[in-house]
């Protein structure tokens, strides 16, 4: 079976050139990058939690925003938080569209969840990045703030669509 791909490369001109050739003409998106500071919080009570690093980068291409982001909580947490794992402080608000959240990639080290696989969130509806463990058979399940314990780590990368600059 063939596959072929089109991945897209930039000549610096009013075009872009795939890789098999095709010239698509058209205004080139304007591309702008930078840092945030991402917090942590609880879905129900937000709690209090301390972080020795809270770093990350972001990437805008049109209305498309790349986060990523590396969270490792403080060697002790006052912590108090319920309901599910957040991040917040995101550079751009999630754009409220007929797509319900975009998803994007996780891990994590000392963080305790329960399911096979764990995806990231950026939920437009209160502008947040939230964390879901998968199981089978298409269950999700929120990651519990309660599952966060002093020098865990936590690191994700979400694209997301924003509202029009």
């Amino acid at each position: 079976m063939e596959r072929r791909f089109s991945l897209l490369r930039h000549d610096h001109s009013q075009r872009i050139t795939t890789v098999d050739g095709t010239v698509v003409e058209g205004s080139v998106a304007r591309q702008w990058r930078g840092s945030w500071t991402p917090a942590v919080r609880g879905s129900g009570t937000a709690g209090t939690y301390q972080l020795d690093i809270a770093t990350g980068q972001w990437t805008r291409t049109g209305n498309l925003v790349m986060v990523n982001a590396r969270i490792i909580f403080a060697g002790a947490i006052t912590g108090g938080g319920t309901g599910g794992l957040q991040v917040t402080g995101l550079p751009f608000a999630p754009r409220s569209t007929e797509v319900v959240n975009w998803h994007g990639t996780a891990y994590t080290n000392g963080i305790d969840w329960t399911g096979t696989a764990l995806t990231a969130v950026a939920n437009y509806a209160n502008s947040v990045i939230a964390f879901y463990a998968l199981n089978d058979n298409g269950t999700a399940v929120e990651v519990p703030i309660s599952g966060v314990a002093a020098g865990d780590d936590l690191q994700f990368t979400v694209t997301y669509e924003a509202p029009s600059v």
